[in-house]
Formats: structure tokens, sequence, C-alpha cells
């Protein structure tokens, strides 16, 4: 079976084969024909019988055309593993609201457009979580990729006591 792993951009700048070469190793010791693929040059994807986005890093530098590619894989005959709908939905870290509304444990958090200005909850007199005790609140893009830009900033009241 030939399989496509999509990698990073071509002049994505961290370095990402360690990653790759562990993936394609598994995987060409169970028997696959394994090709690396810049997921930003990802065409042509029916001559492969199945596509990987296991190593996609960057993808949201370039969000717009990471849907892109999403919308092509969910037209595309050969299979995605993951499908593109759970990669677009795990793709905008607002699913963390979603889970965390269904009663799965998250860590707290409150998401924000840049058109929009966020108003951060107050604290609950009792809380589940320890998240207020901090006199830090964290910030980061909707799209992140690990940490990547991820911030701290001292939450508004830390100078009063909150």
């Amino acid at each position: 079976m030939r399989v496509a792993v999509l990698t990073p951009a071509p002049d994505f700048w961290e370095p990402w084969n360690w990653a790759y070469d562990s993936e394609a190793a598994a995987l060409r010791a169970a028997g696959f024909d394994v090709e690396p693929l810049a997921w930003t040059e990802a065409r042509y994807l029916e001559r492969f019988d199945a596509v990987l986005p296991l190593v996609v890093w960057g993808y949201h530098f370039r969000f717009a055309q990471w849907h892109a590619l999403l919308d092509r894989l969910e037209g595309c005959a050969t299979p995605t593993f993951n499908p593109p709908a759970l990669l677009r939905w795990n793709s905008d870290k607002s699913y963390l609201e979603q889970l965390a509304a269904s009663g799965v444990a998250t860590v707290r958090s409150r998401t924000g457009r840049r058109s929009t200005r966020t108003r951060w909850p107050q604290p609950a007199p009792t809380s589940v979580s320890n998240w207020w005790s901090s006199r830090w609140f964290p910030r980061r893009p909707m799209a992140p990729i690990g940490s990547a830009p991820a911030t701290r900033f001292p939450k508004p009241c830390a100078a009063s006591g909150c």
C-alpha cells in the first residue's frame, strides 16, 4: 500500500525530519510504501492508497491554505487518516470549549476572535479548577501548534490581590 505522509512546507524553519523518520520507519516495518509530501504541495493525491497527515506542522501560519487542503481531501477518493472533518474541527482550538460543555475535563478556556474583545470570566467562589489561583492567564491563538506562539499575561486584577 502506497501512503503519502504529509509533512511541513519546504520553507518551514523548524527541524521536523526526526518526527517523520520515526513515523515512516514504523509504517515501512508494517509493509507500507511511504512517501513524504509537503502538505502545501499536496497535489495528485489519487496516486496514493492513503493520505496520513502526520507532520503537518505550520498549518496555523497558512490557515486558509490548510482549510483549502482539507476541502480537497474531503472530495478526494483517497482515504485520509484522520478524517478531514476531524482535522478541521481540531484545527480551531475553540473545540476545547465544546468538550468542556459536554463534561470532558479540559484546561479552562475562553476564546475570542481578533475582531472582538474577549470578556474574561470572573472566578467562581468554589471551582473544580485551580486555574484562577494563578496570577497568570495563558493566551494562545485559535489555531496553535504546540505552544507557539502562546504567551502568558498577569491577570488584570493580580496587582489588587484577586
